[in-house]
């Protein structure tokens, strides 16, 4: 699941190292040939991807959670319902934190730089979480697909 390449460190898609940030910062920057504001807007379009998939994400993760809970899974599999509850929980607490945003010094809206390095990081710091989070999703989904089929099988 972990793969270095160049230097850069992923996991699922996601960077695992400061590193990543530094780059993904100079990558935008040339992309726009040091044009601060247009990089800027560029990574709020970024984290408004990023808010999208945590918002479509945290309904699923309800869904799921719900089949767990009310559906027969607690009957035939008690402990794997158990794990897939956790789960879909932890789904959704990384999924909370993708919406998370913390507002900040003043010192960080000082000038168009600092924001966008906090802009950069919010979009680093959400890749993360939202990795995470499906993952958790992903496994909670086995979990539901085993349960019902399950229930399938005489």
């Amino acid at each position: 699941m972990m793969s270095t390449t160049g230097g850069r460190s992923h996991w699922l898609g996601a960077p695992l190292v400061g590193l990543d940030r530094a780059d993904f910062e100079r990558a935008v920057l040339k992309r726009f040939a040091a044009a601060i504001d247009p990089a800027q807007a560029y990574v709020e379009r970024l984290a408004e991807r990023q808010l999208g998939n945590a918002r479509a994400l945290l309904p699923f993760n309800a869904i799921l959670f719900a089949v767990l809970w009310f559906g027969d899974a607690r009957s035939t599999l008690p402990r794997l319902a158990l794990l897939g509850g956790l789960l879909a929980l932890a789904a959704c607490l990384f999924g909370l934190g993708v919406l998370y945003m913390r507002w900040g010094d003043n010192a960080q809206y000082g000038d168009a730089a600092s924001d966008f390095r906090r802009a950069c990081g919010s979009v680093y710091r959400r890749a993360m979480l939202l990795r995470f989070s499906l993952v958790f999703s992903a496994l909670t989904t086995a979990i539901v697909a085993a349960s019902l089929l399950r229930q399938l099988v005489p």
